[in-house]
């Protein structure tokens, strides 16, 4: 009995406490009209302040944000320190598909915003970078010709 009831504890401390995003990983277009910005970049830099992770990304490729970030610009962007609320677990010099979003503290990214690390090993996140990075190329590139055709009428 003991033993049941500790058992039940520890199950019940994991699972309040844990992560867990629901979803796709795919990205459609909710997730590009929900995120203030969109980009491919590689962590330069992480402070930390409170319990936050502070990332110093230079972007490599932007796909939705503003006028004012380019690529090669950088950007600091938050998550969560600890990854059992979601935070992300990053490394300096990783690459990353960001979607980040504007709160009253600046940019945020969590677990649950489709980001995710580029150098992946696993198959599965590897196949699914693919597919969310030729959706943002579509995008992009669907979004330039509708920017040309404006200009030209």
């Amino acid at each position: 009995m003991r033993l049941l009831l500790i058992l039940l504890l520890h199950l019940g401390y994991n699972s309040t406490f844990a992560c867990e995003c629901w979803g796709d990983r795919h990205l459609n277009d909710k997730n590009i009209i929900a995120a203030n910005i969109i980009i491919k970049g590689k962590i330069q830099h992480i402070d930390t302040l409170d319990n936050y992770k502070i990332l110093h990304v230079i972007i490599e490729r932007k796909y939705k944000g503003s006028k004012e970030i380019n690529e090669k610009s950088l950007i600091i962007i938050k998550t969560p320190k600890d990854t059992s609320v979601c935070g992300l677990n990053v490394s300096v010099n990783q690459n990353w598909l960001f979607l980040a979003y504007q709160n009253y503290n600046g940019l945020f990214t969590d677990a649950c915003s489709r980001s995710q690390n580029i150098n992946s090993s696993k198959k599965e996140d590897q196949n699914i970078y693919k597919y969310n990075l030729a959706f943002l190329e579509r995008k992009r590139n669907l979004d330039h010709k509708r920017k040309n055709k404006r200009k030209s009428n």
